[in-house]
């Protein structure tokens, strides 16, 4: 015999003259019953499948709510248009071929760290000054099995949370607005717009500056 579902009992009372019966809801099957003793209540079973479904659809109701109070918003709007820029602009490049030597060099550790995973744990690889963009970057080679791509995105990657968090830095200083001008003056940065579309250090150390601030 298979497991009996839980049932959570909700006793709802109602005025004796509409009803002198029970309402058994039991699943999705349903049944009336006379009790004489309480007459004029409903008792009302739902089955855990039941309230589970309300649950996920009161979820639903309430991010379907955020979204749509995020895009009211005139600022957090400007944010969004701010990175769909700032991803498409660099987008322009990611097929330029320009390797530097240390970019060359990240990338040769990339490659390495997914043909020998033990290399992750070495000391060279772990002090090394690119740890955390190259780990990034190893996760992107193993889907491209291309590492220049895997650079180019991760570069990308850097420059989008960059912005996103000059826009929460700028807001936690003054204002929204002054986030937004923050944000978009970083975006369009020729220094930063030059070594974010690139596998380098130095678009990840400003990016994490800006996230520790």
């Amino acid at each position: 015999m298979g497991k009996k579902k839980k049932e959570h009992i909700e006793i709802i009372s109602l005025d004796s003259q509409i009803s002198p019966y029970l309402l058994k809801i039991d699943g999705w099957k349903s049944t009336l019953i006379q009790d004489e003793n309480e007459k004029g209540t409903f008792i009302k079973k739902r089955s855990d499948r039941e309230i589970s479904d309300r649950f996920i659809h009161k979820m639903n109701i309430t991010v379907k709510t955020r979204i749509i109070n995020f895009f009211k918003n005139i600022y957090n709007l400007g944010l969004v248009l701010v990175l769909l820029t700032t991803l498409l602009l660099r987008l322009k490049y990611i097929g330029q071929e320009s390797l530097w030597n240390d970019a060359a060099v990240h990338l040769w550790y990339v490659i390495k760290v997914v043909k020998e995973p033990l290399f992750a744990f070495s000391q060279q690889y772990i002090l090394g000054d690119y740890f955390v963009p190259q780990s990034i970057m190893a996760f992107f080679y193993l889907f491209t099995k291309d590492a220049f791509l895997a650079g180019k995105i991760v570069a990308m990657i850097y420059a989008l949370t960059g912005v996103t968090f000059m826009y929460l830095l700028g807001t936690e200083l003054r204002s929204r607005f002054t986030g937004l001008m923050a944000a978009l003056l970083l975006a369009f940065n020729h220094i930063f717009w030059f070594y974010s579309v690139r596998p380098l250090g130095d678009s990840p150390m400003l990016v994490t500056t800006i996230i520790l601030l």
